[in-house]
């Protein structure tokens, strides 16, 4: 009663997720103490059904990076400039990876173990190979994903390029295999890399100069996006959850199905629906 009691104050002030991470804690503070976990009863389940459909929302996403985006990114950008030249690698490494943020960059140097580091690319003249050792599915190190990443020659938008003029501007010798891969240099403050925070400040100042409303977008828009550009091609479903290593059918979120899309949809019903006739 006193569990229910504490559900019902919670849902005057907050979502049904958020209630969710709550009890989470309550959880495991009956199961350390020996007792049976409270979220298993019934009467607790009605509650929080009852709670979801008084408070019913759409989930809030965060719109997704495009290719025209990205080039208008670019076009603010200093190359020359090493933070900034890591920083345009990072959004292309994350749009045609579908990484999540948190196996793109670091939080902070104590976790940069986790994310991509110099050791973990191979870079050829017309393939970039990535090597993932930490996503949201591998918390163990039982396996590693391994992601191509194709070169596009002339093109402001070559993951190739970018890596390699990235490289290009640290100091020669400087760079241990250790190292996060999103590194830069100001001249004279050594070797910094970019971090969740910098990213994420950064993706929102350019695109304040690109006029584009920054409140739209995170981190997480570069995955959306490259998963819903690779759909809109006609790559198979199956290989875009392995790509992104997704384990369950969540990815099918991540798509945003165009109005052109839905219309070609349409047309086809109704297409195959002429071949009928009425009885």
């Amino acid at each position: 009663q006193t569990v229910l009691a504490y559900v019902t104050f919670l849902a005057r002030s907050l979502s049904p997720n958020s209630i969710g991470s709550y009890l989470n804690v309550v959880r495991l503070m009956h199961m350390e103490q020996g007792f049976c976990n409270p979220l298993d009863q019934w009467e607790l389940q009605a509650v929080i059904k009852g709670i979801k459909r008084l408070h019913a929302s759409p989930t809030k996403q965060k719109l997704p990076i495009t290719v025209d985006l990205l080039i208008s990114i670019h076009s603010h950008l200093d190359l020359g400039n090493s933070e900034q030249s890591a920083f345009w690698a990072a959004c292309l490494i994350a749009f045609y990876g579908f990484l999540r943020k948190s196996s793109l960059l670091p939080k902070s140097f104590k976790t940069s173990d986790k994310a991509l580091c110099i050791k973990d690319i191979s870079l050829k003249a017309d393939m970039l190979l990535l090597r993932i050792r930490h996503t949201k599915t591998i918390q163990f190190g039982q396996r590693t994903l391994e992601i191509p990443l194709a070169a596009i020659p002339g093109s402001t938008l070559c993951p190739v390029s970018a890596v390699s003029r990235m490289l290009a501007c640290l100091p020669p010798g400087a760079v241990t295999p250790n190292q996060p891969l999103f590194s830069y240099t100001t001249g004279g403050s050594g070797i910094l890399f970019i971090n969740h925070t910098k990213f994420v400040n950064t993706l929102k100042l350019v695109l304040k100069t690109c006029d584009v409303d920054s409140s739209k977008y995170s981190g997480h828009s570069f995955r959306r996006g490259g998963c819903t550009f690779a759909f809109s091609l006609g790559i198979p479903s199956l290989l875009l959850k392995l790509r992104g290593d997704w384990r369950s059918e969540a990815y099918e979120r991540y798509v945003d199905i165009k109005s052109e899309q839905n219309v070609i949809i349409a047309n086809t019903i109704a297409s195959a629906v002429k071949c009928y006739k009425a009885s």
